[in-house]
């Protein structure tokens, strides 16, 4: 069953990636990122969603959001919400990570914003307790890595 999924993840990659195309030729304010992600792989969330993170993307399971810049000292990634997301498409998000208690901890903290430099600009989570609270109203979500 992983292998299926992990078949069609590739092939809506590669068709997400055609289209990123076509949006980064009317959007230049979303750069080329070049840097991996220090926390590059795929994981289940803790409520069941699939969540990718590489250079070029983050998807999480049915929305795509294309890399912009990544800042492993931050631990945080810029990223350009697909215009074919249901949420808030062509705005610009902000990922940030933490570790605790052993476990890999992530917060979509902006999904809003109207550009990249607002969506770095947005004030940070707070990651004193990630488990109940601190990604805006809601706690953070669990990454549990899936091994090849």
């Amino acid at each position: 069953m992983w292998l299926l999924q992990c078949e069609k993840l590739m092939a809506f990659m590669i068709f997400m990636t055609a289209i990123s195309g076509a949006a980064r030729a009317q959007d230049t304010a979303c750069a080329i990122n070049k840097t991996d992600p220090a926390i590059k792989g795929v994981y289940v969330d803790n409520f069941g969603g699939m969540q990718e993170v590489s250079k070029s993307f983050w998807i999480s399971t049915d929305a795509v959001f294309e890399v912009c810049s990544v800042d492993n000292a931050s631990d945080r990634i810029i990223a350009m919400n697909n215009p074919r997301n249901a949420y808030n498409p062509g705005k610009f998000s902000r990922f940030e990570w933490t570790n605790s208690a052993n476990r890999l901890w992530y917060c979509q903290i902006v999904f809003d914003a109207p550009s990249a430099a607002a969506a770095a600009a947005a004030a940070p989570a707070n990651a004193s307790n990630p488990a109940q609270t601190g990604c805006g109203n809601f706690a953070w979500s669990e990454l549990i890595r899936i091994l090849p």
